[in-house]
C-alpha cells in the first residue's frame, strides 16, 4: 500500500500547536498552554520560561549548555544547534513540546530524550528514515511513533527484527509496520490485530482465509474500503471472515460453498425453504421448483437438548406438528385368475385366452397402477371318484408377473379337463394359493421357489393387494354348502374355514365370476366366500359377477370386478412410520421415529389442505366412521372404514430431540410416513426429515 503525503496536515497541526502555546495561563483555561505536559500530566507548567539559546523549546539546561554538550560532534554545542542528532529532524519536533520548562520528548523512554536518539521510537529503523511524516495522523510523528500505521501491532513486531528490509508481505511496495492491509484482503490489520483464529500458525493479518472455510477474506470482506469494518451479514459480532456461518442459516460456509449457494443468503434460491434444509434434504437449492415441501416431504428442525446443560426453556421442534395429506387409490395389486377347466367350462376358458392381452390387463392397470398376473386352474382331486384321472385338484401356470406375454401363454395353456361330478376343487385351489402348501392337493407338485419378499404358492408380492378371480359354474367341495364336502378319502383337502381363515391371514380378496350353465348354486357359494373375504363393497354386496355359459363378457366382468374393488370396497387406513437413512451416517444408527416422533393422529377435521406434490387444495375427510384410538393413548390411530380414492390425513406430532448430539455438519434423518391399507399395501407415502442443526461457534478473535 502506498504511503499517504500528509505534509498539509504537519503545517496545519504546527499552526494548531503555536496557537495553543500562545492561549492564556491558568489551571481552569479551555485549552491548557501544553496539550500534555513531559511529566504525563495535562495542565499547566508553574514559572517563568528557562532560558532557550536556539530556541527549540528545550532548555539550555536540557541541552549541556554548562557541559558544551556536542551530541553529533559537528562544532556547535546542543544548546545552539537546531538539529543536535543529525538526523534532519529538527529540535524544535523532537522536543516533544512547546514548553521549555518540561522535560524534553523520550518516546521509546530509553532515557535518551528524542533530539539526542538517531532511533527515537526505538523500532530500529533511524529517524532520518521514518522523517516527520504521521502516517496515521495520531499526533505522533513517526520517528517518535511506534506504531506508524495505527493498527495497534507495534512497529518492532512488524519490522520482525529487519530494519534494512522490513517486511512487506503482501509485496506491494509498502512494509507492514506502514501498510494499513498488510495481506492485501481489504480488511485492516486493525481489525485482523495479532490473532491466529483458525490456528494455523499464520496471523489472521497474513492470512488470506482467517476462518479456513475456503472463502478468502477478501471475498467475506464485504467491500474493497479497506477503511471501513468487514461486514457481518447475521449481526451476531462475529464478522464473516471469523464466522464459519456468516448467514446463520445452520449451513457451514464451507459446506455453501461446496453446494454453490450464497453464504450471505439463508434461501440462495427464494423458494422459502432455507439452504440448510435442502442441503441436508438433498434437494437443489438453487432451484426454487426443488425442496422438499414441493416433492410433498416434511421437515421438522430438531435442536439438540443437552441432558447434561439442559436449556431452559428446552427448544422445542420446528413445527411442532404438521399435517400430511395422503392419497388411498390402491396403487400395487396382484390379480391371480383361478379357472375351473372342467368340461362344461370350454367357452369360459377361451373367451379368457381370447381377452386377458388386450382387454384384461389393460382395463386392469387403468384402475390400478402397477398389475402382475398370475393363471392357474382347479378341476376336481383325481381320488374316490371325484375327478377323472387327468384332473388337478390345483396347478400352477403362471407365478405372478409383469409380463404380459407370460400371462397370455399361460392362458392359452389352460387345459379343458373332466371333473367326474358337480362340484370342483376351488377351496383347495385357494387354500394352496394362500399357503404355499401342496400337500393338501392332488397332485402334489411342490410350490416354486419364491423370492424375498414373497408367499403363497404363485408369490404374490409384499404390499400388493392380493386379488384371486374365481371362474366357475358349479359349487365347491369343502365349499361353504357342507352337503358338497369331500368324504374320507379326501380327508387331507383342506376345510372351507381352514381356507377362510388362510385368505384372511394375507388379507386376500376373493371375486367371484359364476357361469349360468347349469344354475348350480356356484354363485352362492362364490358369493359366501366374497363376503368372507371382505371383496364387498361400501353398501355389503359381495363381488360376484355372471356371464352367460358361452364366456361372452367375460373379460369386461373381469375388469368391472377389479375396478370396483379398486374404488368401492373400504379399507382400514393406517399410517405406519418407517425408519430412513441417517446423513451423514454416523457410527450408530437413528432410529428417526422412535427419536423424534411423539405420536401420529388421525385428522378428519374437514380442513383443507394444499397437496405439495399437485398444488391441488384436498380435504381432510370427514370420514364415517370417524377416527378410532386402537392403543388408548387419547389419539385416534387410524380410518376404520375408508373407500378408495378418499383423501385422508395424519397430523405428525414431533418430540424434543434430548437425545442426538449437534455436530460441525448438519444432521438429517428421514422417516417415511405410509398410509396402509387393510395392513397390507402401500397406498400413499411421504418423506419426513428430522434435522439437528449444527453446533456452529463463532469466532471473534
Amino acid at each position: 500500500m502506498g504511503r499517504t503525503n500528509r505534509w498539509g496536515f504537519l503545517v496545519a497541526s504546527l499552526a494548531v500547536t503555536v496557537m495553543l502555546g500562545c492561549s492564556p495561563s491558568g489551571g481552569d483555561d479551555v485549552r491548557p498552554d501544553v496539550v500534555e505536559a513531559r511529566d504525563g500530566t495535562d495542565g499547566d507548567i508553574v514559572g517563568p520560561p528557562p532560558p532557550d539559546a536556539d530556541g527549540d523549546t528545550i532548555s539550555d539546561a536540557d541541552e549541556g549548555r554548562a557541559t558544551g554538550d556536542d551530541f553529533d560532534t559537528d562544532g556547535t554545542p546542543d544548546y545552539l544547534d537546531s538539529d543536535s542528532d543529525d538526523d534532519t529532524i529538527p529540535d524544535s519536533l523532537e522536543a516533544g513540546d512547546l514548553d521549555p520548562r518540561t522535560p524534553p520528548g523520550d518516546a521509546d523512554g530509553d532515557h535518551d530524550p528524542n533530539f539526542r536518539d538517531i532511533d527515537s521510537d526505538g523500532n530500529g529503523i533511524f529517524d532520518m528514515a521514518e522523517s516527520i511524516e504521521d502516517l496515521d495522523r495520531d499526533g505522533a510523528y513517526d520517528f517518535a511513533d511506534q506504531d506508524d500505521d495505527g493498527d495497534g501491532i507495534g512497529d518492532i513486531d512488524e519490522i520482525a527484527a529487519n530494519p534494512a528490509l522490513p517486511p512487506d508481505f503482501d509485496t506491494d511496495g509498502t512494509p507492514d509496520y506502514r501498510d494499513f492491509d498488510s495481506d492485501a484482503d481489504t480488511i485492516s490489520d486493525r481489525e485482523e490485530a495479532t490473532s491466529d483464529v483458525d490456528a494455523d500458525t499464520i496471523p489472521d493479518r497474513f492470512d488470506s482465509d482467517t476462518d479456513a472455510d475456503g472463502w478468502t477474506d477478501a471475498e467475506e470482506a464485504g467491500d474493497a474500503d479497506v477503511a471501513t469494518s468487514a461486514v457481518d451479514t447475521d449481526l451476531d459480532g462475529a464478522p464473516d471472515y471469523r464466522d464459519h456461518d456468516s448467514d446463520a442459516d445452520g449451513l457451514l460456509d464451507s459446506l455453501e460453498r461446496e453446494a454453490g449457494t450464497s453464504r450471505t443468503d439463508t434461501d440462495s434460491d427464494d423458494d422459502g425453504t432455507d439452504d440448510m434444509v435442502e442441503y441436508a434434504a438433498g434437494t437443489d437449492p438453487l432451484l426454487p421448483t426443488d425442496n422438499p415441501r414441493a416433492r410433498g416431504d416434511f421437515v421438522f428442525i430438531e435442536r439438540y437438548n443437552d441432558p447434561a446443560e439442559p436449556p431452559v426453556p428446552p427448544y422445542d421442534p420446528d413445527p411442532l406438528e404438521d399435517t400430511l395429506i395422503f392419497s388411498t387409490n390402491i396403487q400395487f395389486a396382484d390379480v391371480y385368475f383361478l379357472v375351473d377347466c372342467t368340461g362344461s367350462m370350454g367357452g369360459e376358458i377361451a373367451n379368457l385366452r381370447s381377452s386377458i392381452s388386450g382387454t384384461v390387463i389393460p382395463g386392469l392397470v387403468a384402475a390400478i397402477p402397477d398389475v402382475w398376473i398370475g393363471v392357474g386352474h382347479f378341476d376336481d382331486l383325481p381320488i374316490g371318484g371325484y375327478g377323472g384321472s387327468g384332473d388337478w385338484g390345483y396347478r400352477n401356470l403362471q407365478d405372478l408377473t409383469v409380463d404380459r406375454a407370460a400371462a397370455q401363454t399361460a392362458a392359452n395353456n389352460l387345459p379343458g379337463n373332466y371333473g367326474a361330478d358337480g362340484p370342483e376343487s376351488d377351496i383347495v385351489g385357494l387354500y394352496a394359493l394362500a399357503t404355499g402348501d401342496h400337500t393338501r392337493t392332488l397332485p402334489a407338485i411342490p410350490a416354486p421357489v419364491c423370492g424375498a419378499g414373497t408367499w403363497g404358492y404363485p408369490c404374490f408380492r409384499d404390499g400388493a393387494v392380493p386379488i384371486v378371480i374365481v371362474i366357475t359354474d358349479w359349487p365347491m367341495h369343502n365349499g361353504p354348502n357342507p352337503s358338497y364336502n369331500y368324504g374320507a378319502d379326501a380327508a387331507f383337502a383342506p376345510s372351507y374355514t381352514e381356507t377362510i381363515a388362510a385368505l384372511n391371514a394375507r388379507s386376500m380378496r376373493v371375486i367371484g365370476v359364476s357361469s349360468d350353465d347349469y344354475g348350480s348354486g356356484a354363485r352362492a357359494d362364490l358369493e359366501a366366500v366374497a363376503v368372507a373375504t371382505g371383496a364387498v363393497d361400501i353398501g355389503g354386496t359381495p363381488l360376484v359377477y355372471d356371464i352367460p355359459g358361452t364366456g361372452t363378457g367375460l373379460g369386461d366382468q373381469v375388469i368391472n370386478a377389479v375396478q370396483t374393488l379398486a374404488t368401492s370396497v373400504p379399507l382400514r387406513i393406517d399410517a405406519v412410520p418407517v425408519d430412513g437413512s441417517d446423513e451423514p451416517a454416523g457410527p450408530t444408527p437413528v432410529n428417526a421415529p422412535a427419536e423424534f416422533i411423539d405420536y401420529i393422529e388421525a385428522n378428519a377435521s374437514g380442513e383443507s389442505i394444499t397437496d405439495p406434490v399437485s398444488g391441488v387444495v384436498r380435504v381432510c375427510t370427514v370420514t364415517d366412521p370417524l377416527p378410532l384410538d386402537e392403543t388408548g393413548d387419547g389419539h385416534p390411530d387410524y380410518f376404520p372404514r375408508v373407500l378408495p380414492g378418499t383423501s385422508v390425513c395424519f397430523d405428525i406430532h414431533a418430540k424434543q430431540n434430548w437425545t442426538v448430539p449437534a455436530t460441525r455438519e448438519p444432521q438429517m434423518f428421514r422417516a417415511t410416513i405410509q398410509v396402509m391399507g387393510d395392513g397390507i399395501t402401500i397406498l400413499d407415502e411421504r418423506e419426513i426429515f428430522f434435522l439437528v442443526p449444527p453446533e456452529i461457534g463463532e469466532i471473534l478473535g
